[in-house]
């Protein structure tokens, strides 16, 4: 995802397919990294990982690997590695579908 103009806050991830795309946390199952560098996972799921987060004219990827059951997020090719979390292993359910979200 290119971010071309950030007037406003920005999350960017994946949400369980079916659940409104909009508004991330209200639901139990998405990945989200938001333009402050917080990375999230259900609804009480805060990743270690850290960032400085993005703005306009940034590029964030995002990697979902299902034989590994990772995501990991990216910004302008630098790498945040795995998402971590201290008191959940695996807070994502890969047994769902997921759709690509954008959230202002």
């Amino acid at each position: 995802v290119r971010v071309h103009d950030l007037n406003e806050s920005i999350v960017i991830g994946i949400v369980q397919t079916g659940q409104p795309r909009d508004r991330f946390f209200s639901n139990d199952n998405y990945v989200a990294y938001s333009d402050s560098g917080k990375m999230t996972a259900g609804r009480k799921a805060k990743a270690l990982n850290e960032s400085d987060g993005f703005g306009e004219g940034d590029v964030v990827n995002l990697e979902i690997n299902t034989l590994l059951r990772t995501v990991r997020f990216s910004t302008n090719g630098i790498d945040h590695g795995v998402l971590r979390f201290k008191k959940i292993k695996q807070p994502i359910n890969f047994d769902y579908a997921y759709t690509l979200a954008v959230a202002l």
